[in-house]
């Protein structure tokens, strides 16, 4: 009976044509475990091997990997996971994983395990309902929450303009600035967890700080800090730095492969000998240059021609424009470009670059302090440049695809005929608006942190517009660039005075005129900066607003289409 037994074992271990299974593997024990992991029947790799082929995969096939078995899952590092989402996850990975990042740095959320960043990097769906469809984490939680249940009770909103908050606003308003009190605003409310959070594997998630943890912060005598330390027990510093150590390397592998595929994309194979030629002549170029402008004067870039067997079209472009144009026919054919003609070139640089020198313009030692307006230009560009290279890259300007400095021949005829005003305008374009932002500062010193007029957008959005209406008023060709840039100083500092004022009177005039309902509302604030924004770009507007008729200003702008149709 024993054999006829083990004969029916056996039979029913073959399979097709007649080859028998391998009989199933010994498990690996001490020394041989800590070295290999087994991934099928007698067969196992090398840990150190496992690991770097995990490290190459994508998030999803990473984490199908990963539970194959509890060896697999075991070698997940934080290293392997954030350099498979940010190396070759989706957009949407990528945004997560920056969610991630920007919470863990500082140190807002509970720190997530490799596995539960592994589950982030390929999650797809809401933690909490499991249903709704998501592409990345919910900014600010760093985890999938659908609106839905954001709305269903597991979080609660605070609204700044609740009397409590305004009673103690600068209490509350410094508590939510803490760099570890993390919470969704899609809008101007707040949305905060009601209780710690946990995920089903039954690890801590989300925010630390919890909706009713924030009146108990704001009345707990020894600071914010020593509340989360003591009563939250959040994770210590040290728990953050295996997280903050991977992102160091990752960020360092990216850049490393990202310079590598830069360079095979834009000298390819086809273009070398063309590029050695044009780097072996910038090279013989850069010994005639003096010394205190070599590297300003031969900063240069791959254009989009780069590699093409097209001769028409140079293969690098010079970031000054006046050495671009010295040099472009030479770019296009290197070989063309001969001693006594380099020397010529090289003259040339030279005396251009010393005459800016020379006329000593870096120091801005022209501008006077004694009038306002050039002592506005000296205190915005004096940290702008220290030196020559400086100088060229503060007067970039972007023109369609092509990239290059302002430091062109009109900004070199202004200097050699001490027009430096003029000059150090032409550097920065027709965009003048931080010479206004003092005025509008010391306008808006004493406007509470709640108001549209006190955040910076609405402030550069109100300079720049009553900038450039000022610069339409007197722009001519027959006028110099000083002139016109006085004269919008100047109005534009009297137009302010005059608006600026009557603007907080209107927004004033909006809360009384809006009810306790109106304010309650999830869109008010956002309406309430519509209207504002829309109360100083019509002239009409600013008439009115000048004469403070609000009724008739608000009339006005209720009575536009596209305003009528937003709301």
């Amino acid at each position: 009976m024993r054999k006829s037994k083990s004969k029916s074992k056996l039979k029913k271990r073959q399979i097709g044509h007649g080859v028998s299974e391998q009989p199933p593997a010994k498990k690996l024990r001490g020394r041989a475990a800590s070295i290999s992991i087994a991934v099928g029947r007698n067969v196992s790799i090398p840990t150190d091997v496992v690991i770097d082929i995990m490290s190459f995969l994508p998030p999803r096939d990473l984490l199908h990997t990963a539970f194959a078995s509890k060896a697999l899952r075991n070698a997940v590092t934080t290293t392997m996971v954030l350099k498979s989402a940010i190396m070759t996850g989706s957009p949407s990975v990528q945004k997560t994983m920056g969610d991630i990042r920007q919470l863990m740095s500082s140190r807002a959320i509970q720190a997530p395990s490799p596995l539960r960043l592994l589950r982030l990097a390929c999650g797809t769906r809401c933690e909490i309902c499991c249903v709704t469809a998501m592409k990345s984490t919910s900014k600010g939680l760093g985890m999938f929450v659908c609106w839905k249940c954001v709305n269903q009770g597991h979080f609660r909103h605070w609204n700044s303009q609740w009397p409590h908050h305004q009673a103690s606003m600068h209490k509350f308003d410094a508590l939510f600035d803490h760099p570890r009190v993390a919470f969704h605003q899609p809008r101007s409310v707040m949305y905060m967890p009601s209780k710690p959070m946990r995920d089903a594997s039954g690890e801590s998630i989300g925010p630390i700080v919890t909706f009713f943890d924030v009146k108990k912060m704001v009345a707990h005598s020894h600071g914010f800090s020593a509340y989360i330390a003591n009563y939250l027990y959040a994770p210590t510093p040290s728990v953050y730095d295996d997280f903050k150590s991977a992102i160091i390397e990752v960020d360092t592998i990216k850049r490393e492969r990202a310079s590598r595929e830069a360079m095979q994309r834009r000298i390819p194979s086809v273009s070398v000998p063309k590029y050695k030629m044009i780097k072996k002549m910038l090279h013989k170029l850069a010994k005639l240059i003096d010394e205190p402008f070599r590297e300003a004067a031969l900063t240069r870039k791959f254009t989009t021609d780069a590699g093409t067997p097209n001769t028409m079209y140079p293969m690098i472009q010079m970031h000054v424009s006046f050495v671009d144009v010295l040099l472009r026919p030479y770019i296009i054919e290197p070989s063309s470009m001969k001693k006594k003609i380099r020397k010529k070139i090289a003259t040339k640089i030279n005396e251009i670059f010393r005459v800016i020198l020379e006329k000593d313009f870096i120091s801005l030692s022209f501008l006077s302090t004694d009038d306002l307006f050039e002592r506005r230009l000296k205190d915005y560009f004096r940290d702008k440049f220290g030196n020559m290279k400086d100088l060229i890259e503060f007067g970039e300007k972007q023109d369609q695809v092509d990239v290059y400095s302002r430091v062109d021949s009109d900004f070199i005829l202004h200097v050699r005929e001490d027009n430096f005003v003029a000059a150090l305008l032409e550097l920065n374009g027709d965009f003048h608006t931080p010479l206004l932002m003092p005025d509008i500062r010391a306008l808006s010193a004493s406007l509470p942190s709640y108001s549209q007029l006190s955040r910076k957008n609405y402030q550069n959005s109100f300079s720049r517009y009553v900038w450039s209406t000022e610069m339409l008023k007197i722009c001519s060709p027959d006028r110099s660039w000083e002139e016109m840039f006085r004269y919008a100083f100047t109005s534009s500092r009297k137009l302010i005075q005059l608006v600026w004022p009557a603007l907080r009177e209107y927004e004033d005039w909006l809360d009384e005129q809006s009810s306790i309902e109106d304010k309650a509302m999830f869109l008010y604030d956002d309406k309430r900066t519509f209207i504002l924004q829309q109360t100083y770009r019509n002239e009409n507007n600013l008439s009115l607003l000048a004469r403070r008729d609000f009724v008739s200003l608000y009339k006005h702008q209720c009575d536009y289409k596209h305003e009528i149709q937003y709301w």
